[in-house]
């Protein structure tokens, strides 16, 4: 009697045509998960950028921005230093954002300012919204980030739209 060792041919082809039906379907949902987490990672480098800028401002007792870099947020952003003499120091430079981030401001504004106090440099009552999307943005993956005048961010998944 003989015994097999082994696959045959017909096996072997079964099982690539299962194996390529399988990642046919499982790598487009794995790459909208790699975007989703891409773009969660970026909304958290901003909000970090407005922590620091506060913290130092509050620390220090001094001024300091958020500002975009070249007047665009998908640009990166920078958090500086308002030195007595006029001038700026910056403290931590972000980088551009990756692939084809969007990330705009609803007012148009390109640099956010805290008080000594760890307060926006702005009206009470006034409140800044930032929304960050991939172009492939479905349902709510899109990250809104709202700053009120205290200062304070917060993030929250909304509608890619």
């Amino acid at each position: 009697m003989k015994t097999n060792r082994g696959f045959t041919l017909v096996e072997l082809m079964i099982t690539l045509v299962v194996a390529a039906i399988m990642l046919g379907w499982g790598v487009p949902s794995f790459l909208t998960i790699i975007e989703n987490n891409r773009i969660a990672t970026q909304a958290n480098s901003f909000i970090a950028a407005l922590a620091l800028a506060r913290s130092e401002a509050v620390s220090k007792g001094a001024t300091t921005r958020v500002e975009a870099t070249g007047g665009d947020w998908a640009g990166g952003w920078k958090v500086t230093r308002v030195l007595s003499g006029g001038g700026t120091e910056d403290l931590r430079v972000f980088e551009a954002l990756t692939g084809q981030t969007t990330f705009t401001s609803t007012q148009s504004i390109t640099a956010l300012q805290f008080t000594s106090k760890g307060y926006l440099d702005v009206a009470t009552g006034t409140v800044y919204d930032f929304v960050m999307k991939s172009p492939k943005c479905t349902g709510n993956n899109a990250r809104k980030i709202t700053i009120t005048a205290v200062g304070r961010p917060a993030i929250e998944h909304v509608a890619c739209g």
